[in-house]
């Protein structure tokens, strides 16, 4: 959980370095990637990538409220 506040700090700030950040990951996140062949480096810098894509996203407006009389019309 620190690590990733720690990553998400770094993205935040324009501070983010994958090489860094991998160097700095707990053993346990090092070993799952490496038996899964994950370039963890490679795997933080994606994520970093896909977040700065999504944070200039505007979402949807919601749908319109039908008010009262609308929804009985409907009936």
């Amino acid at each position: 959980e620190e690590f990733r506040e720690m990553i998400m700090e770094a993205i935040q700030s324009g501070n983010f370095d994958a090489e860094t950040l991998a160097a700095q990951a707990p053993d346990a996140l090092k070993q799952a990637a490496e038996a899964n062949d994950i370039d963890l480096s490679s795997a933080l810098q994606s994520m970093s990538d896909d977040f700065e894509a999504r944070r200039g996203m505007v979402p949807p407006p919601p749908p319109p409220q039908q008010s009262e009389d609308e929804s009985q019309l409907l009936q």
